[in-house]
């Protein structure tokens, strides 16, 4: 786990220019987008972003980032505590007209004034990167599930009335 903390305004094009890496840790307090999908702010988030340019002259960024965050089981509503790795190339771009010529491997990131806040890409790093539906794999939550979604036994659901039975009869008459 990184103590120092991941600053957030830079120039990306300068440091990429030098081959720069940076990385830092996050609180989660400071990521409100994220922390409205938490159960608690309990976790960390570590951040490594390598700055480069690559043989066709692009500006990019590899974002890789690691977090231990506490979310709400579906299932029963109580917290857990999950693990989000992501990792992502991120092509540096001025305005939405040059999104057309990136390769599909690349994602953009629009640089307006060429700083980028490093914060806010993590953040959406973490977004797309959580689970879409967090449970509890083992205990009691696991327990309520296996009780009552448990498959019937074929020989059960043949010994249960049809309830079309009625109109089976009405179509015979």
């Amino acid at each position: 786990m990184l103590t120092e903390p991941l600053p957030s305004k830079l120039e990306l094009r300068k440091l990429a220019l030098r081959g720069a890496d940076v990385e830092g840790a996050v609180a989660v307090t400071d990521l409100s987008r994220l922390q409205s999908l938490l159960a608690t702010s309990e976790g960390y988030i570590d951040a490594h972003c390598k700055l480069y340019r690559d043989e066709e002259d692009r500006y990019l960024i590899s974002v890789a980032v690691k977090a231990e965050l506490v979310v709400s089981c579906q299932r029963c509503l109580e917290p857990i505590r999950i693990s989000v790795v992501t990792d992502s190339t991120l092509c540096m771009i001025a305005g939405e007209e040059q999104m057309g010529s990136l390769p599909e491997s690349l994602e953009p990131l629009i640089l307006e004034d060429g700083t980028a806040d490093l914060r806010s890409v993590v953040e959406d790093e973490l977004l797309l990167g959580l689970p879409i539906v967090s449970y509890h794999d083992s205990g009691p939550c696991a327990d309520l599930v296996e009780k009552y979604y448990t498959a019937a036994e074929p020989d059960e659901l043949e010994s249960q009335p049809n309830p079309f039975a009625v109109l089976e009869q009405l179509k015979n008459d």
